[in-house]
């Protein structure tokens, strides 16, 4: 178990390092996002089960088809739903949603239950930055890393990106390019 953990921190340590230096670039390519969620999801059911947590995932399209990095889009939203999961009470809901704003797309997580305290929004972007003390947690293995490689590989993609409090809860949400895509290339779903 030690060991796992300290694998995670380096890897995510070189990780960090990596797109601070600028030494990563995207590799932009036009893909369906929703199927992305739809894998990140799936590798996490075992913990969403384990947790008791209500995970709804709701899009305006069936295919959102983004300009962007694939591998660097599902690390975005592996970081963002693991840190639902990290941060979100047993039994609440954690929520993904994607919507159609004119050329681009507002993708967001939401973990409900808990709130994060208005002084300390700001510094969760923050390398090592943890907010043990002040947030409910389900667990402790938190590097306090993954927030920093979502805000390093949001900038790469010229995204706007948010995180706030919401009524019982935290959403985090972020907008990217939207491309009009022939749908009846998706068909073999």
């Amino acid at each position: 178990s030690e060991a796992k953990k300290m694998s995670v921190l380096v890897t995510n340590m070189l990780e960090l390092s990596k797109l601070e230096a600028g030494t990563v670039k995207p590799n932009f390519e036009s893909f369906n996002i929703n199927r992305l969620i739809n894998k990140v999801l799936k590798i996490h059911k075992p913990d969403f089960e384990e947790h008791k947590f209500n995970v709804n995932f709701t899009s305006t399209n069936e295919y959102s088809y983004v300009y962007a990095d694939p591998f660097q889009m599902e690390q975005v939203f592996t970081n963002l739903i693991t840190n639902a999961i990290k941060y979100t009470p047993p039994g609440n809901d954690i929520n993904i949603r994607i919507d159609e704003e004119f050329d681009r797309f507002r993708l967001s997580v939401q973990n409900m239950g808990t709130t994060i305290p208005e002084e300390e929004i700001n510094k969760l972007f923050d390398k090592f930055y943890r907010i043990d003390k002040s947030r409910e947690r389900t667990q402790r293995n938190s590097t306090g890393i993954g927030l920093s490689i979502v805000k390093n590989i949001l900038r790469l993609h010229n995204s706007e990106f948010h995180i706030h409090n919401i009524d019982n809860g935290v959403e985090f949400y972020f907008y990217l390019s939207k491309i009009v895509h022939n749908d009846d290339e998706d068909n073999e779903d």
